[in-house]
């Protein structure tokens, strides 16, 4: 509970913000050392070195601070407003030191502004915006700065020139920052849209297994009763007439056995909706997953056929065992169903990077384009009647999704088809943690 309370602290949005923020003001801190050490090179202007690394200290300092706090505290908007704000201080102090208003550079104060536009409420924004407007103004009422170094031999056209090319430049590093970071919340925008469709589409898959279990429960309920009586009286008159071979007799075994199918259509809608649900995480090897898929495969005339790579045989996982052995249970029935007798059905299990991966493969009559795109839909079945009713893939792919996992089919008509299910494992040998924390990393 306490890691999971931890980790919803550090995904809030102004976490994400603040971290973007740091990672930007690191650029700007690099930028601007080479911009002063630039100019003392090629202008030979000799710079109040000490005031200007109190500066980028403070700067700095501020931002390891921020940076740790990002990543073990909860952030709030005071905490962006405030960073942004000591930013327009900095700058200030900086263009103080090196020419004051005429400084070039004092297109900076809009990439602030931006930055405040994009990641703050109205209100905040606004109020970055006059303190950029009052901290640019005071530039023009602060005495120079003390031994400011100017160049009195040069002309008014030589000033004037150097200032221009000064603009230049202000401008082209003002104008890619606030780019790249546009372009970045756009993106960040576009994959946060992304999961909350990806969530709202497994949410609905999830209220529909619920309601499904719920449907299941109230028509075993409600129909369990007469369909007892219904095998008891078919029962009591198969003993009258069970010496007949007339037509009585046949359309009495008929109704039986229409009432096993049916209590068994009950039975199957009981056990797909209900299992698999709230089950606990435990330990199994690979080795155990492969013989237990075995175990519980179809026996019939097509061969199941479990593999598992060599060196995770012996590798203990941590998952939900029972729901991943149904979700594959489910594909590998209906890889025996859609394959032809004496066919073989191939199950490959196996490790990448703390994930485990199971891929069915079949070599059955594969699916058509159109029944592909409907494949997962509760009672879409292309099945015989009394072979399924629909609920097989819905089901897996909703067990695979709550285990935080993924499923993937593809399907040739005439070929056969293919499904693949991966899923997160909780414990995991130390190369796949360390694959695991280097993905993180990179993320």
């Amino acid at each position: 509970m306490e890691s999971n309370e931890r980790r919803s602290v550090l995904v809030t949005p102004e976490n994400i913000q603040l971290l973007w923020l740091v990672r930007l003001r690191w650029l700007a801190l690099v930028g601007q050392l080479l911009v002063v050490a630039g100019i003392e090179a090629l202008l030979r202007v000799r710079l109040p070195w000490v005031a200007l690394v109190t500066v980028f200290g403070t700067e700095a300092g501020s931002n390891a601070i921020a940076a740790w706090f990002a990543r073990c505290r909860t952030v709030t908007e005071r905490w962006l407003v405030g960073i942004l704000a000591l930013d327009v201080l900095l700058l200030t102090a900086l263009l103080h030191m090196t020419g004051g208003p005429v400084n070039p550079f004092s297109f900076l104060y809009l990439v602030h502004i931006a930055l405040a536009a994009v990641t703050l409420r109205p209100m905040a924004a606004w109020a970055l915006t006059a303190l950029g407007l009052v901290a640019f103004g005071l530039l023009f009422v602060l005495p120079p700065w003390p031994n400011f170094p100017h160049q009195s031999e040069a002309t008014h056209h030589d000033h004037l020139w150097l200032h221009l090319q000064g603009m230049y430049v202000a401008f082209g590093v003002s104008a890619v920052f606030i780019v790249y970071f546009v372009q970045r919340v756009r993106q960040a925008l576009a994959e946060r849209e992304r999961e909350l469709a990806a969530a709202r589409d497994l949410a609905a898959r999830q209220a529909k297994a619920a309601a499904l279990a719920t449907m299941a429960a109230g028509a075993a309920h409600e129909l369990g009763t007469p369909l007892s009586t219904i095998a008891v009286a078919a029962r009591e008159l198969e003993k009258a007439y069970g010496g007949d071979s007339g037509e009585v007799a046949e359309d009495i075994r008929l109704i039986r056995d229409q009432v096993r199918r049916c209590q068994g259509i009950l039975q199957q809608m009981a056990a797909e909706a209900g299992q698999g649900m709230g089950e606990g995480i435990q330990s199994v090897s690979l080795a155990e997953l492969a013989s237990q898929l075995e175990r519980e495969a179809p026996a019939r005339d097509v061969r199941t056929v479990v593999e598992v790579r060599s060196r995770d045989q012996d590798e203990p996982v941590r998952l939900a065992r029972q729901a991943f052995c149904r979700a594959v249970g489910n594909l590998v029935r209906n890889a025996v169903q859609a394959s032809p007798p004496g066919g073989v059905v191939h199950v490959h299990l196996a490790l990448y990077d703390g994930s485990l991966e199971a891929i069915v493969r079949d070599n059955g009559t594969g699916m058509t384009p159109e029944v592909l795109a409907r494949v997962g839909e509760p009672f879409f079945t292309t099945k015989d009647p009394g072979e399924g009713i629909g609920l097989g893939l819905f089901l897996t792919r909703t067990l695979v999704e709550q285990m935080g996992g993924s499923l993937e089919i593809q399907s040739t008509y005439g070929v056969g088809t293919t499904a693949r299910i991966t899923v997160p494992t909780a414990g995991a040998t130390k190369s796949h943690v360390a694959n695991d924390a280097k993905n993180a990393s990179k993320g």
